[in-house]
Protein backbone atom coordinates (compact mmCIF):
# COMPACT_ATOMS: atom_id res chain seq x y z
CA UNK A 1 0.00 0.00 0.00
CA UNK A 2 1.39 3.40 -0.97
CA UNK A 3 2.12 6.00 1.76
CA UNK A 4 -0.56 8.33 0.40
CA UNK A 5 -3.18 5.59 0.49
CA UNK A 6 -2.11 4.53 3.96
CA UNK A 7 -2.44 8.12 5.17
CA UNK A 8 -5.91 8.39 3.64
CA UNK A 9 -7.06 5.15 5.30
CA UNK A 10 -5.77 6.28 8.69
CA UNK A 11 -7.45 9.68 8.27
CA UNK A 12 -10.73 8.08 7.18
CA UNK A 13 -11.03 5.60 10.03
CA UNK A 14 -9.63 7.94 12.68
CA UNK A 15 -12.83 9.98 12.46
CA UNK A 16 -14.87 6.95 13.51
CA UNK A 17 -13.17 6.75 16.91
CA UNK A 18 -15.74 8.81 18.79
CA UNK A 19 -17.72 8.39 22.03
CA UNK A 20 -20.96 6.45 21.83
CA UNK A 21 -22.88 9.54 22.93
CA UNK A 22 -22.02 11.28 19.65
CA UNK A 23 -23.19 8.27 17.65
CA UNK A 24 -26.43 8.20 19.62
CA UNK A 25 -26.88 11.93 19.09
CA UNK A 26 -26.30 11.49 15.34
CA UNK A 27 -28.91 8.74 15.05
CA UNK A 28 -31.55 10.56 17.13
CA UNK A 29 -30.99 13.85 15.34
CA UNK A 30 -31.35 12.18 11.94
CA UNK A 31 -34.48 10.27 12.95
CA UNK A 32 -35.93 13.42 14.45
CA UNK A 33 -35.37 15.39 11.23
CA UNK A 34 -37.05 12.65 9.17
CA UNK A 35 -39.89 12.41 11.69
CA UNK A 36 -40.56 16.14 11.44
CA UNK A 37 -40.48 15.91 7.65
CA UNK A 38 -42.97 13.03 7.66
CA UNK A 39 -45.14 14.88 10.22
CA UNK A 40 -45.38 18.08 8.20
CA UNK A 41 -45.30 16.55 4.72
CA UNK A 42 -46.27 12.83 4.70
CA UNK A 43 -46.42 12.75 0.91
CA UNK A 44 -42.82 14.00 0.53
CA UNK A 45 -40.97 13.71 3.88
CA UNK A 46 -37.59 14.28 2.15
CA UNK A 47 -38.87 17.47 0.45
CA UNK A 48 -37.45 16.26 -2.83
CA UNK A 49 -37.91 18.58 -5.87
CA UNK A 50 -38.96 21.45 -3.59
CA UNK A 51 -37.35 24.80 -2.86
CA UNK A 52 -35.00 23.15 -0.31
CA UNK A 53 -34.71 19.54 0.98
CA UNK A 54 -34.96 20.39 4.69
CA UNK A 55 -34.26 16.90 6.21
CA UNK A 56 -30.86 16.86 4.52
CA UNK A 57 -29.91 19.89 6.64
CA UNK A 58 -29.58 17.55 9.64
CA UNK A 59 -26.99 15.41 7.85
CA UNK A 60 -25.07 18.50 6.73
CA UNK A 61 -24.97 19.89 10.27
CA UNK A 62 -23.84 16.54 11.70
CA UNK A 63 -21.10 16.25 9.06
CA UNK A 64 -19.90 19.78 9.85
CA UNK A 65 -19.91 19.17 13.58
CA UNK A 66 -18.57 15.61 13.92
CA UNK A 67 -16.95 14.87 10.56
CA UNK A 68 -17.24 12.16 7.98
CA UNK A 69 -18.21 9.36 10.37
CA UNK A 70 -21.33 11.07 11.69
CA UNK A 71 -22.20 12.35 8.20
CA UNK A 72 -22.04 8.90 6.66
CA UNK A 73 -24.10 7.41 9.49
CA UNK A 74 -26.77 10.05 9.08
CA UNK A 75 -26.84 9.65 5.29
CA UNK A 76 -26.97 5.85 5.62
CA UNK A 77 -29.97 6.08 7.95
CA UNK A 78 -31.78 8.36 5.52
CA UNK A 79 -31.12 6.06 2.57
CA UNK A 80 -32.10 2.97 4.59
CA UNK A 81 -35.36 4.57 5.80
CA UNK A 82 -36.21 5.61 2.22
CA UNK A 83 -35.48 2.12 0.93
CA UNK A 84 -37.72 0.56 3.58
CA UNK A 85 -40.56 3.09 3.61
CA UNK A 86 -40.91 4.26 0.00
CA UNK A 87 -44.19 3.02 -1.46
CA UNK A 88 -45.49 1.95 1.98
CA UNK A 89 -45.46 5.07 4.16
CA UNK A 90 -44.76 7.76 1.53
CA UNK A 91 -44.58 7.96 -2.25
CA UNK A 92 -41.24 7.19 -3.91
CA UNK A 93 -39.05 10.01 -5.17
CA UNK A 94 -38.55 10.47 -8.86
CA UNK A 95 -34.87 10.18 -9.82
CA UNK A 96 -34.07 9.01 -6.28
CA UNK A 97 -30.60 7.82 -7.28
CA UNK A 98 -29.57 11.28 -8.48
CA UNK A 99 -31.18 12.89 -5.43
CA UNK A 100 -29.34 10.70 -2.93
CA UNK A 101 -26.09 10.86 -4.94
CA UNK A 102 -26.11 14.66 -4.71
CA UNK A 103 -27.08 14.38 -1.04
CA UNK A 104 -24.15 12.03 -0.38
CA UNK A 105 -21.68 14.28 -2.23
CA UNK A 106 -22.86 17.30 -0.23
CA UNK A 107 -22.38 15.32 2.98
CA UNK A 108 -18.84 14.28 2.01
CA UNK A 109 -17.97 17.86 1.02
CA UNK A 110 -19.15 19.20 4.37
CA UNK A 111 -17.33 16.41 6.20
CA UNK A 112 -14.10 17.25 4.33
CA UNK A 113 -14.50 20.91 5.21
CA UNK A 114 -15.12 20.00 8.85
CA UNK A 115 -12.10 17.69 8.95
CA UNK A 116 -9.80 20.33 7.48
CA UNK A 117 -10.87 22.93 10.02
CA UNK A 118 -10.71 20.51 12.92
CA UNK A 119 -7.16 19.63 11.85
CA UNK A 120 -6.26 23.32 11.87
CA UNK A 121 -7.86 23.78 15.25
CA UNK A 122 -6.05 20.74 16.62
CA UNK A 123 -2.74 22.07 15.36
CA UNK A 124 -3.52 25.44 16.86
CA UNK A 125 -4.40 23.83 20.19
CA UNK A 126 -1.22 21.75 20.16
CA UNK A 127 0.84 24.83 19.35
CA UNK A 128 -0.94 26.81 22.03
CA UNK A 129 -0.35 24.03 24.54
CA UNK A 130 3.32 23.89 23.62
CA UNK A 131 3.66 27.67 23.94
CA UNK A 132 1.87 27.65 27.29
CA UNK A 133 4.12 24.88 28.53
CA UNK A 134 7.25 26.69 27.39
CA UNK A 135 5.98 29.93 28.90
CA UNK A 136 5.42 28.18 32.21
CA UNK A 137 8.93 26.70 32.10
CA UNK A 138 10.45 30.08 31.24
CA UNK A 139 8.44 31.70 34.02
CA UNK A 140 9.72 29.19 36.55
CA UNK A 141 13.29 29.59 35.34
CA UNK A 142 12.97 33.37 35.42
CA UNK A 143 11.66 33.17 38.96
CA UNK A 144 14.55 30.95 40.01
CA UNK A 145 16.98 33.27 38.22
CA UNK A 146 15.50 36.25 40.05
CA UNK A 147 15.87 34.48 43.39
CA UNK A 148 19.42 33.51 42.50
CA UNK A 149 20.18 37.10 41.49
CA UNK A 150 18.80 38.39 44.78
CA UNK A 151 20.88 35.86 46.71
CA UNK A 152 23.93 36.87 44.69
CA UNK A 153 23.31 40.55 45.43
CA UNK A 154 23.00 39.80 49.14
CA UNK A 155 26.18 37.73 49.00
CA UNK A 156 28.07 40.49 47.20
CA UNK A 157 26.81 43.08 49.66
CA UNK A 158 27.97 41.03 52.61
CA UNK A 159 31.08 39.61 50.88
CA UNK A 160 32.37 42.17 48.37
CA UNK A 161 35.65 40.27 47.90
CA UNK A 162 36.34 36.70 46.93
CA UNK A 163 38.63 34.27 48.68
CA UNK A 164 41.26 34.80 46.00
CA UNK A 165 41.15 38.58 46.51
CA UNK A 166 41.48 38.05 50.23
CA UNK A 167 44.55 35.88 49.82
CA UNK A 168 46.09 38.47 47.50
CA UNK A 169 45.62 41.16 50.14
CA UNK A 170 47.08 38.89 52.78
CA UNK A 171 50.07 38.20 50.58
CA UNK A 172 50.76 41.95 50.45
CA UNK A 173 51.21 41.89 54.24
CA UNK A 174 54.48 39.98 53.76
CA UNK A 175 56.13 43.25 52.75
CA UNK A 176 55.40 44.75 56.16
CA UNK A 177 58.51 43.50 57.90
CA UNK A 178 58.18 45.52 61.08
CA UNK A 179 59.38 44.74 64.55
CA UNK A 180 55.92 43.88 65.87
CA UNK A 181 55.05 40.27 66.55
CA UNK A 182 51.97 40.32 64.29
CA UNK A 183 52.71 42.63 61.35
CA UNK A 184 49.67 43.90 59.47
CA UNK A 185 47.26 42.53 62.06
CA UNK A 186 44.86 45.48 61.64
CA UNK A 187 44.54 44.83 57.91
CA UNK A 188 44.06 41.11 58.60
CA UNK A 189 41.22 41.79 61.04
CA UNK A 190 39.56 44.18 58.61
CA UNK A 191 39.73 41.52 55.92
CA UNK A 192 38.18 38.93 58.26
CA UNK A 193 35.39 41.38 59.08
CA UNK A 194 34.81 42.15 55.42
CA UNK A 195 34.68 38.57 54.23
CA UNK A 196 33.33 36.66 57.24
CA UNK A 197 31.01 39.46 58.52
CA UNK A 198 32.73 39.70 61.91
CA UNK A 199 31.01 42.48 63.87
CA UNK A 200 32.96 42.27 67.10
CA UNK A 201 36.26 40.49 67.67
CA UNK A 202 39.89 40.87 68.62
CA UNK A 203 43.31 39.36 67.90
CA UNK A 204 45.53 38.51 70.87
CA UNK A 205 49.17 37.61 70.69
CA UNK A 206 50.29 34.32 72.22
CA UNK A 207 53.60 34.26 74.07
CA UNK A 208 54.90 30.94 75.39
CA UNK A 209 51.43 29.43 75.30
CA UNK A 210 49.77 32.32 77.20
CA UNK A 211 47.54 35.04 75.84
CA UNK A 212 48.50 38.67 76.13
CA UNK A 213 46.06 40.71 78.21
CA UNK A 214 45.80 43.53 75.69
CA UNK A 215 44.61 42.85 72.10
CA UNK A 216 46.92 43.52 69.20
CA UNK A 217 43.90 44.64 67.15
CA UNK A 218 40.18 44.74 67.77
CA UNK A 219 36.97 45.40 65.92
CA UNK A 220 33.79 46.84 67.38
CA UNK A 221 33.37 47.39 71.09
CA UNK A 222 36.45 46.34 73.04
CA UNK A 223 35.80 44.05 76.00
CA UNK A 224 38.08 42.61 78.64
CA UNK A 225 39.69 39.26 77.93
CA UNK A 226 38.42 36.22 79.81
CA UNK A 227 41.43 33.84 79.82
CA UNK A 228 39.44 31.12 81.62
CA UNK A 229 36.81 30.94 78.88
CA UNK A 230 36.27 27.26 77.89
CA UNK A 231 36.51 28.06 74.18
CA UNK A 232 39.91 29.72 74.65
CA UNK A 233 41.19 26.84 76.77
CA UNK A 234 40.06 24.33 74.15
CA UNK A 235 41.97 26.16 71.40
CA UNK A 236 45.11 26.49 73.53
CA UNK A 237 45.01 22.79 74.34
CA UNK A 238 44.22 21.46 70.85
CA UNK A 239 45.63 24.18 68.60
CA UNK A 240 42.56 23.84 66.36
CA UNK A 241 39.69 26.20 65.59
CA UNK A 242 36.70 25.87 67.92
CA UNK A 243 33.19 27.28 67.82
CA UNK A 244 29.97 26.99 69.79
CA UNK A 245 28.32 24.58 67.33
CA UNK A 246 30.79 21.82 68.15
CA UNK A 247 29.29 18.95 70.13
CA UNK A 248 31.61 19.25 73.13
CA UNK A 249 31.14 23.04 73.33
CA UNK A 250 27.36 23.38 73.15
CA UNK A 251 26.91 23.11 76.91
CA UNK A 252 29.80 25.50 77.71
CA UNK A 253 29.25 29.03 78.98
CA UNK A 254 31.56 30.79 76.55
CA UNK A 255 30.86 34.34 75.51
CA UNK A 256 32.81 33.84 72.27
CA UNK A 257 31.34 32.37 69.11
CA UNK A 258 34.55 31.38 67.35
CA UNK A 259 38.15 31.05 68.49
CA UNK A 260 40.57 30.67 65.58
CA UNK A 261 44.30 30.06 66.12
CA UNK A 262 46.88 31.98 64.09
CA UNK A 263 49.49 29.29 63.71
CA UNK A 264 52.07 28.60 60.97
CA UNK A 265 52.63 25.09 59.75
CA UNK A 266 54.35 22.92 62.38
CA UNK A 267 54.96 25.97 64.56
CA UNK A 268 53.60 27.15 67.93
CA UNK A 269 50.71 29.57 68.18
CA UNK A 270 51.40 33.18 67.25
CA UNK A 271 48.01 34.60 68.10
CA UNK A 272 44.33 33.95 68.63
CA UNK A 273 41.33 35.49 66.86
CA UNK A 274 38.29 35.69 69.16
CA UNK A 275 34.93 36.47 67.55
CA UNK A 276 32.21 37.68 69.92
CA UNK A 277 29.47 38.72 67.53
CA UNK A 278 28.40 37.57 64.06
CA UNK A 279 25.15 37.92 62.13
CA UNK A 280 22.98 34.88 62.73
CA UNK A 281 22.91 33.97 59.03
CA UNK A 282 26.74 34.09 58.87
CA UNK A 283 27.31 31.44 61.54
CA UNK A 284 27.67 28.36 59.34
CA UNK A 285 30.32 25.90 58.20
CA UNK A 286 31.48 27.98 55.24
CA UNK A 287 32.27 30.99 57.44
CA UNK A 288 34.17 28.79 59.89
CA UNK A 289 36.14 27.14 57.10
CA UNK A 290 37.06 30.44 55.42
CA UNK A 291 38.06 31.95 58.75
CA UNK A 292 40.34 28.97 59.37
CA UNK A 293 41.89 29.45 55.92
CA UNK A 294 42.52 33.16 56.50
CA UNK A 295 44.04 32.60 59.94
CA UNK A 296 46.29 29.78 58.72
CA UNK A 297 47.37 31.77 55.69
CA UNK A 298 48.10 34.85 57.80
CA UNK A 299 50.05 32.77 60.29
CA UNK A 300 52.24 31.41 57.51
CA UNK A 301 52.80 34.93 56.18
CA UNK A 302 53.91 36.17 59.59
CA UNK A 303 56.26 33.23 59.91
CA UNK A 304 57.66 33.94 56.43
CA UNK A 305 58.33 37.57 57.32
CA UNK A 306 60.53 36.44 60.21
CA UNK A 307 62.34 33.64 58.41
CA UNK A 308 62.78 34.60 54.75
CA UNK A 309 66.41 33.58 54.84
CA UNK A 310 65.50 30.06 55.91
CA UNK A 311 62.98 29.73 53.09
CA UNK A 312 65.58 30.94 50.63
CA UNK A 313 67.65 27.83 51.37
CA UNK A 314 64.63 25.49 51.16
CA UNK A 315 65.68 24.39 47.69
CA UNK A 316 68.63 25.67 45.63
CA UNK A 317 67.45 28.18 43.05
CA UNK A 318 63.85 28.20 44.29
CA UNK A 319 62.49 31.73 44.95
CA UNK A 320 61.64 32.32 48.57
CA UNK A 321 58.11 33.55 47.86
CA UNK A 322 57.42 30.50 45.69
CA UNK A 323 58.71 28.11 48.37
CA UNK A 324 56.73 29.86 51.11
CA UNK A 325 53.57 29.84 49.01
CA UNK A 326 54.01 26.15 48.25
CA UNK A 327 54.35 25.32 51.95
CA UNK A 328 51.30 27.39 52.85
CA UNK A 329 49.10 25.78 50.24
CA UNK A 330 50.33 22.31 51.17
CA UNK A 331 49.32 23.01 54.76
CA UNK A 332 45.89 24.29 53.68
CA UNK A 333 45.34 21.11 51.72
CA UNK A 334 46.36 18.91 54.64
CA UNK A 335 44.34 20.73 57.31
CA UNK A 336 41.35 22.24 55.47
CA UNK A 337 41.12 20.09 52.34
CA UNK A 338 41.42 22.86 49.73
CA UNK A 339 43.41 21.51 46.80
CA UNK A 340 46.11 23.32 44.84
CA UNK A 341 48.14 22.21 41.86
CA UNK A 342 51.59 22.61 40.30
CA UNK A 343 51.82 22.89 36.52
CA UNK A 344 55.13 22.73 34.64
CA UNK A 345 55.61 23.69 30.99
CA UNK A 346 58.81 22.41 29.39
CA UNK A 347 59.84 24.25 26.22
CA UNK A 348 61.71 22.18 23.67
CA UNK A 349 64.09 23.49 21.04
CA UNK A 350 62.36 26.05 18.86
CA UNK A 351 63.65 29.22 17.15
CA UNK A 352 61.12 31.40 19.00
CA UNK A 353 60.85 29.48 22.24
CA UNK A 354 62.12 32.38 24.39
CA UNK A 355 59.56 34.74 22.89
CA UNK A 356 56.80 32.17 23.45
CA UNK A 357 58.07 31.62 26.99
CA UNK A 358 57.83 35.33 27.83
CA UNK A 359 54.38 35.62 26.31
CA UNK A 360 53.08 32.73 28.40
CA UNK A 361 54.67 34.20 31.54
CA UNK A 362 52.70 37.42 30.96
CA UNK A 363 49.44 35.44 30.95
CA UNK A 364 49.83 34.49 34.61
CA UNK A 365 46.72 34.85 36.71
CA UNK A 366 46.80 37.32 39.59
CA UNK A 367 46.95 34.74 42.36
CA UNK A 368 49.30 32.31 40.65
CA UNK A 369 52.97 32.11 41.59
CA UNK A 370 55.60 31.19 39.01
CA UNK A 371 59.14 29.89 39.01
CA UNK A 372 61.13 30.46 35.83
CA UNK A 373 63.92 27.94 35.28
CA UNK A 374 66.17 29.10 32.45
CA UNK A 375 69.46 27.72 31.18
CA UNK A 376 71.36 26.90 28.06
CA UNK A 377 69.73 23.50 27.59
CA UNK A 378 66.49 23.86 29.57
CA UNK A 379 63.58 26.24 29.75
CA UNK A 380 60.83 25.39 32.21
CA UNK A 381 57.97 27.44 33.66
CA UNK A 382 56.45 26.11 36.90
CA UNK A 383 53.12 27.66 37.91
CA UNK A 384 51.61 27.22 41.36
CA UNK A 385 47.82 27.52 41.10
CA UNK A 386 46.24 28.03 44.56
CA UNK A 387 42.78 26.66 45.35
CA UNK A 388 42.57 24.84 42.03
CA UNK A 389 42.07 21.28 40.86
CA UNK A 390 42.55 19.25 37.69
CA UNK A 391 39.72 21.08 35.94
CA UNK A 392 41.59 24.38 36.38
CA UNK A 393 44.72 22.79 34.91
CA UNK A 394 42.79 21.63 31.87
CA UNK A 395 41.34 25.10 31.38
CA UNK A 396 44.79 26.69 31.80
CA UNK A 397 46.36 24.41 29.20
CA UNK A 398 43.46 24.79 26.77
CA UNK A 399 43.69 28.56 27.04
CA UNK A 400 47.42 28.50 26.30
CA UNK A 401 46.97 26.06 23.43
CA UNK A 402 44.24 28.22 21.88
CA UNK A 403 46.37 31.36 22.26
CA UNK A 404 49.37 29.70 20.63
CA UNK A 405 47.24 28.42 17.74
CA UNK A 406 45.85 31.91 17.19
CA UNK A 407 49.19 33.75 17.26
CA UNK A 408 51.68 31.15 16.03
CA UNK A 409 49.51 28.86 13.92
CA UNK A 410 50.44 25.80 16.01
CA UNK A 411 49.43 24.40 19.38
CA UNK A 412 51.59 23.21 22.23
CA UNK A 413 52.43 19.92 20.52
CA UNK A 414 53.50 21.62 17.31
CA UNK A 415 55.76 24.04 19.23
CA UNK A 416 57.33 21.22 21.29
CA UNK A 417 55.85 22.31 24.62
CA UNK A 418 55.09 19.52 27.09
CA UNK A 419 52.94 19.91 30.20
CA UNK A 420 53.21 18.14 33.56
CA UNK A 421 51.08 18.65 36.68
CA UNK A 422 51.00 17.42 40.26
CA UNK A 423 48.37 17.91 42.97
CA UNK A 424 49.53 19.06 46.39
CA UNK A 425 48.76 17.00 49.46
CA UNK A 426 49.49 13.44 48.39
CA UNK A 427 53.13 13.70 49.58
CA UNK A 428 55.37 16.31 51.22
CA UNK A 429 55.59 19.61 49.37
CA UNK A 430 59.31 19.35 48.64
CA UNK A 431 58.94 15.80 47.32
CA UNK A 432 56.05 16.88 45.06
CA UNK A 433 58.16 19.68 43.61
CA UNK A 434 61.20 17.46 43.16
CA UNK A 435 59.11 14.83 41.37
CA UNK A 436 57.73 17.47 39.01
CA UNK A 437 61.25 18.78 38.32
CA UNK A 438 62.43 15.25 37.57
CA UNK A 439 59.60 14.79 35.05
CA UNK A 440 60.73 17.98 33.31
CA UNK A 441 64.38 16.89 33.27
CA UNK A 442 65.53 19.59 35.71
CA UNK A 443 66.66 17.32 38.55
CA UNK A 444 68.25 13.97 39.19
CA UNK A 445 66.46 10.98 40.60
CA UNK A 446 63.18 11.86 42.33
CA UNK A 447 63.20 11.72 46.10
CA UNK A 448 62.12 8.48 47.69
Amino acid sequence: MSPLRTHFVRWFFADFKRPWVEWLETALFTLGALGLGWWFNPANPYYAHTAFPWPTLATVLLALRYGIGAGLLSATLMVAIYAGGAGRFFPPIADSKVFFLGFLLLTLLCAEFSGAWRTRLRRRDELSYFIDERLEQITRRFYLLRLSHERLEQSLLSRPVSLRDGLIKLRALADQQGAEALPGVDAFLELAAQYCQVEQGAVYQVRDGALAQEPAAWLGEQSALDPDDPLIQQVLDSGQLCHLQMNHMREGNSRYLIAAPIRPANQPLLGLLLVERLPFVALHNETVQILAVLCGYYGDLVHDVKSLGEHGQWMPGCPSDFAAELLRLHRLNREVGMTSVLVALRFGPHPRRMDIFRQIVRQRRTLDNQWEITGEDRLVLITLMPLSAEAAVEGYLNRIDAWLSQHYGQGMIGLDISAHSRLLGEEPARQTLMTLLHECGCAGEPPA
